[in-house]
This record gives structure tokens, sequence and C-alpha cells, in this order.
């Protein structure tokens, strides 16, 4: 009896260890549609699933990296793929080190330049702008700028 109390236990924790897994679905089902989006994880390879990504349709992905590692191919792959959602997006990567951007090939080079990610809103919220400022010193130069960009909520 109480073995099979152990396996009863063992059971339910994989379970909620599936459930916890895909607490992306859920949120991503909340937020819908959203024009900036923190990558969850760092964008390392459990997170960013598909149907998260193709519910927000972020028009921007920001991705703090603070190790080699951030982010995994697969992830950064899934946040351009134009087959979960069409439109423009664009992916920063605050903390991105040359090394890390050439491991990710093609897929990196389409990560806008490193540097300390801002997002400007801007009055009512019908549009936003986002710039990427230079870390590196304390004058913050603007290192990349976009245009002002439409919202789509």
């Amino acid at each position: 009896q109480r073995r099979l109390l152990r396996r009863k236990r063992r059971k339910s924790w994989q379970l909620r260890k599936t459930e916890w897994f895909d607490i992306e679905t859920p949120v991503a089902t909340l937020l819908g549609e959203t024009d900036v989006v923190v990558a969850n994880h760092h964008a390392y390879s459990d997170a960013m699933c598909d149907t998260y990504i193709s519910q927000v349709k972020a028009q921007a992905y920001v991705i703090p990296v603070w190790d080699y590692y951030h982010p995994q191919p697969a992830p950064l792959s899934r946040m351009l793929s134009q087959s979960l959602y069409a439109g423009e997006r664009s992916v920063f990567a605050a903390g991105m080190v040359d090394s890390n951007r050439s491991r990710l090939g093609e897929d990196g080079l389409k990560i806008k330049p490193a540097g300390h990610v801002v997002t400007r809103v801007y009055p009512g919220g019908e549009k936003f702008q986002i710039f990427v400022l230079n870390d590196r010193n304390e004058a913050y130069e603007i290192l990349y700028k976009t245009g002002e960009i439409k919202s789509n909520i």
C-alpha cells in the first residue's frame, strides 16, 4: 500500500509538471495580441512556443541576454517565423555579443544591434517607437531606432 501511494504521488507530480511546462498557452490566451513582448526565459529552448507566439502576434520581441546560450536557435526561429503569423516583426537582444549572434546563423543577423532597449509609447497608445541605446558608457547615445510603429491593438 505504501508503494502504491508513492506511485500516485509521483503521477500527480508528473501531471502538475506537465501543466506547468505549458504555462505559455494560458498566458497567451489572456494576453491576446500585443505590440511588444519580452521573451520568456531569455528565449531559451523551453520558451516561446508556437501557440504563444501565434497568439501574441508581437511586432517586436525583446530578449534579455546574459548568457552565451540566450537566445536559443529554435525560439528565435519561431519569433521570426512568417508561418505562425504574417507581418513584420523585429527582435532586439539586450546584452548580445557578436559570438552569440554568429552562433545563431542567418536568424542571428536579423537581431537588431545590442544595447539597452527602450520602448516609447506615444500619447493615446496608438503608436510606439523602439530605441537601442549604447550601454557601454554613460552617454547612452542612440545606436538604432525604429520609425514610429502603429499599434495593432
